[in-house]
C-alpha cells in the first residue's frame, strides 16, 4: 500500500508537469505569433502599409507566368504623385508622409479583391489587376483619379490637395512562339512607365494608356 506521503508527492510532481507543459504551450504559441508578424512586416511597407516592393514583385512574377500560360490579360496600373517634391518642399517631408499614408488608404478602398497594390518606390505605386485588359482596368484608375481629387489636408501653411498622374499597360501574347516572341515582366513595367510619363508630359493629372503604334 502506497504510503499518503508518496501520494502527496506524486499529485505535486503532476501538477507541477501540467503547469511547465502549459508554460511550452504559451511560449510556443507566443513564438509562433512573434514569427507571423515578423513574415508580415518583412513584406509590409512600414509607412503606407501596402506590399513593399519585393512582395509587389514576388506577387507580379506569379501572376504574369499565369498570365503567360494561359494567355489571359493582366494589367498594371502605375500612378504617382503630381509635384510631390514641391510638396515636401512646402510643407515638410512629415505632411508628405501623411499625404502618401492618405493616397493608399483612399485608392485601397477603390480596388477589387482581386487587385494587389504595393509601393514600388517613393511616390511611385503599383497596383496589379489579374485577368485584366488596360480597357478594364482604366475604370478602377478613374475611380482612384477621382477619390485622389477629394483629399485634401489642413496643415500650418494652408490646406492641400493633390493630383495624380496613371499609367497603363496590359500583358501582350504573341501569335508566333518562339525566342524573344514572348512578353516579359520587364517589359510590362516598361510599357506602364512610358505610359505614366507621356501622362506627366501632357499635363499632369491624367490617365494614359499605353499606345504601342
Amino acid at each position: 500500500m502506497e504510503r499518503p506521503e508518496s501520494i502527496t508527492e506524486s499529485k505535486q510532481d503532476e501538477s507541477q508537469l501540467r503547469r511547465a507543459y502549459h508554460a511550452l504551450e504559451i511560449a510556443h504559441r507566443e513564438l509562433q505569433e512573434s514569427f507571423a508578424r515578423e513574415q508580415h512586416l518583412a513584406r509590409i511597407d512600414e509607412l503606407t502599409g501596402v506590399n513593399n516592393r519585393r512582395s509587389l514583385v514576388e506577387f507580379m512574377e506569379q501572376e504574369f507566368k499565369v498570365a503567360m500560360r494561359y494567355r489571359v490579360p493582366l494589367s498594371v496600373v502605375m500612378f504617382d504623385i503630381d509635384d510631390f517634391k514641391q510638396i515636401n518642399d512646402t510643407f515638410g517631408h512629415s505632411v508628405g508622409d501623411q499625404v502618401l499614408q492618405c493616397l493608399t488608404q483612399v485608392v485601397r478602398a477603390k480596388l477589387r479583391s482581386a487587385d494587389v497594390i504595393g509601393r514600388y518606390g517613393g511616390d511611385e505605386f503599383v497596383i496589379l489587376c489579374p485577368h485584366t485588359s488596360a480597357q478594364e482596368a482604366l475604370p478602377i484608375a478613374e475611380r482612384i483619379h477621382t477619390s485622389s481629387a477629394s483629399i485634401r489636408m489642413e496643415t500650418d501653411k494652408g490646406p492641400l490637395t493633390i493630383t495624380i498622374s496613371i499609367g497603363i499597360a496590359q500583358t501582350t501574347h504573341s501569335s508566333v512562339p518562339g525566342p524573344g516572341k514572348s512578353d516579359t515582366l520587364e517589359n510590362l513595367l516598361r510599357r506602364a512607365d512610358q505610359a505614366l510619363y507621356e501622362a506627366k508630359q501632357t499635363g499632369k493629372n491624367r490617365t494614359v494608356i499605353f499606345d504601342s503604334k
